[in-house]
């Protein structure tokens, strides 16, 4: 399957916290759905919600290392093109993120992200309701983010590109037309390009 379309979002960071420093975001999208055997379904609404707390290295403070938390919600409601029905898909994950930031006013940052732990919830029973949601547990991931903060006369603009992998997630096994067979999240790939804008 594939998510495609744009994103619209707000990110708040706080640093009143000494070393640490306490940062939100979160991305509301209505993105076109595709899959070659299920069809199309347009304006999926996407929500992504992340949540970082960052330590500041004492002997390099370019360096940041700390813990975050992600959502990740596609509300897949409706009938695609070839008459398949849609479901919500809701994943959590916990990553340990790690972040350089280079020094003056032009400022590069660097972040690099390992999954630690996630979960994978498809609520198929809002398909059929002889169907059973599937939980799954995701283990293996990692992102990679890059960004220059840039002042202009209207504010502080950042633009990035971000890359996340996240693996095949574990088997479990549900009961579908009388017959048992397994469920599993596939291994999925995802690609942002944006722009930030803090303005004064």
């Amino acid at each position: 399957m594939n998510l495609k379309g744009p994103e619209l979002g707000v990110h708040w960071q706080s640093r009143a916290w000494g070393p640490l420093t306490l940062e939100a975001e979160a991305q509301l999208g209505l993105q076109n759905y595709s899959s070659v055997p299920s069809g199309r379904l347009d304006s999926v609404l996407n929500l992504d919600t992340r949540w970082r707390v960052l330590r500041a290295s004492t002997a390099q403070p370019q360096w940041q290392v700390g813990l975050a938390l992600h959502t990740h919600s596609n509300f897949l409601r409706g009938t695609t093109s070839l008459g398949f029905g849609g479901y919500d898909r809701l994943s959590t994950q916990v990553w340990l993120p790690v972040r350089w930031q280079s020094v003056g006013d032009q400022r590069w940052a660097i972040e690099a992200g390992w999954l630690l732990w996630g979960e994978h919830v498809s609520r198929l029973s809002q398909t059929d309701r002889s169907l059973q949601d599937v939980t799954n547990t995701q283990r293996k991931g990692a992102y990679f983010q890059i960004s220059q903060k840039r002042h202009t006369s209207r504010g502080e603009l950042e633009p990035y590109a971000r890359w996340t992998w996240v693996d095949d997630s574990d088997v479990q096994m549900m009961t579908l037309a009388g017959q048992t067979r397994g469920a599993y999240e596939p291994q999925n790939n995802r690609l942002q390009l944006g722009m930030k804008w803090r303005f004064r």
